[in-house]
Formats: structure tokens, sequence, C-alpha cells
């Protein structure tokens, strides 16, 4: 599982989020719920969907420090 979940990009609202819930409720009795764009949830309102193609951080001379394809959780939400 772990292996199937790591490399998964899991912002809230993106697809890799809904991928690694669903993974886990394949093998886990859980129930997933959905929530449209502008809906309120708890103390917050559900903002669009989005997904990170690329990222990385580069010194000014172009070597890149960090980058989504070493971890997708260099990026945060």
């Amino acid at each position: 599982m772990v292996d199937t979940l790591a490399p998964l990009p899991r912002h809230l609202v993106s697809d890799g989020y809904d991928a690694a819930l669903y993974a886990l409720a394949r093998a886990l009795p859980v129930t997933v719920h959905r929530y449209p764009t502008g809906a309120e949830a708890f103390t917050w309102i559900v903002p669009e969907r989005w997904m990170c193609r690329s990222a990385r951080l580069e010194t000014m001379s172009g070597e890149v420090v960090f980058s989504d394809k070493d971890n997708p959780l260099h990026v945060v939400s």
C-alpha cells in the first residue's frame, strides 16, 4: 500500500488525493464523501480542483535544488 500511495501527488483537491482515498477504500472499510467546488465543508469552502504538472526550486544559476519529480511532497498546497 505504501508503494502505491507514496508517489501520488496528494493535494487536497487533486486527482492524486482521490486516487489515494479510493486505494485505501479498497483495502479498508471506509466511506469516501465527495463535496462539489464551492460547497461548505466544516470551516472552509471547497476550492476548485487543481493539479501540479511540474514544480522545482532552482538556484539563480539554474541548478535544481529539488523538484516534484524527487518527491511529490516537495510541493506544498
